[in-house]
Order: structure tokens, then C-alpha cells, then sequence
């Protein structure tokens, strides 16, 4: 989600590839179903929501003359932005730093 809210902020930054797609099929008035996505999955179609929302947010954000007026006339989307910069998320791993690597590895049974 971190990833989401750097791409609306910082020039050149990627974007996640399903934020990637959500925004190709805004633009294009198309279903992410044509580009090979299960739609029926609710995963992908709920991830895809939130990203949006997030870039959104942060690009509505940043286009606003004053950040702290637009935290005042949106104090919803402003939690939501700070928690995806917090990288809080019952689904996703906290974020990490440029260059670096989470790994997570399973213990060993003993058993083998």
C-alpha cells in the first residue's frame, strides 16, 4: 500500500502493477478482465479498490495548495493515507526500505 501512495507522490516512482491496471482500465473504460485478471476473485478486485484509493487520495493530496485544509475537509482519506504510509495492513507485510528484502522461512519440523 506504501507503494501506492509513493507513486502519486514522488515523480518516477513505479506503481504497483495492479494499481497499474485498476488506472489503465479507469482510463480506458475497460474491465481489467481484458488484460487477464480474475474478476471473480475477490483478492484482486478488493486489492485493486484500495490501491486506487490510496493513489487517488494522495494525488488529490498533493494537487491541494494546502495539505493541512485538505486533511481538514478529508479526515477519512487522510487515515487511510496514513496508515498506508505506516504500512498497517491485516494482509500485508510492513514496508521496508529501498534496496531491502523481507524473507520470511518456515521452521524446520523435527519430524523429518
Amino acid at each position: 500500500m506504501r507503494a501506492a501512495v509513493d507513486a502519486a507522490e514522488k515523480t518516477g516512482s513505479p506503481a504497483p502493477g495492479l494499481l497499474e491496471v485498476a488506472l489503465l482500465s479507469n482510463r480506458l473504460h475497460t474491465s481489467p478482465a481484458l488484460m487477464g485478471f480474475d474478476m471473480c476473485d475477490p483478492r484482486i478486485v478488493r486489492t485493486m479498490g484500495i490501491l486506487l484509493t490510496i493513489y487517488e487520495a494522495a494525488s488529490d493530496r498533493k494537487r491541494s495548495k494546502k495539505a493541512s485544509e485538505w486533511d481538514k475537509a478529508n479526515p477519512e482519506l487522510k487515515k487511510i493515507l496514513d496508515r498506508a504510509r505506516r504500512g498497517v495492513s491485516g494482509a500485508e507485510p510492513k514496508s521496508v526500505g529501498p534496496g531491502e528484502v523481507t524473507v520470511n522461512i518456515p521452521k524446520r519440523s523435527r519430524e523429518l
